[in-house]
């Protein structure tokens, strides 16, 4: 019965990690490549969508609250596959929520190398 779900579970582990999930693990460049674009989206929405002294102003913020949840959930979903390929706990994305040290644990997310091979979350990304 083992043998007959093999396919299947090789399958579903060579899968692409899905932007919004919080499974398997992505390597530094994946990580720039997700992060660095939903930073220049969310600034370029946060001009256009700026409510002050405009008579839309609920309007946009509304808009702006609806593009920006998933914007966010992909932020987190990246922080924490990249702490998987660290080894560590994704609680540790909390961390962004701290000013300043933010901004070093994103470089530091983005900069050290992951673990080599398989850990508890997953094969080394590809």
């Amino acid at each position: 019965m083992n043998d007959q779900l093999q396919p299947i579970q090789r399958e579903l582990s060579n899968k692409k990690p899905s932007f919004f999930s919080f499974e398997n693990r992505i390597k530094r460049s994946t990580f720039w490549k997700i992060t660095i674009p939903v930073f220049l989206i969310s600034f370029g929405l946060s001009i256009v969508f700026e409510a002050e002294g405009n008579p839309r102003g609920l309007l946009l913020s509304i808009a702006g609250l609806i593009l920006g949840v998933p914007l966010i959930w992909v932020l987190y979903a990246t922080y924490i596959k990249r702490l998987h390929d660290l080894g560590k706990s994704g609680w540790y994305a909390l961390v962004v929520l701290i000013p300043l040290i933010n901004l070093l644990f994103i470089l530091y997310l983005g900069f050290v190398p992951g673990n080599t091979g398989v850990n508890k979350y997953g094969e080394k990304p590809h």
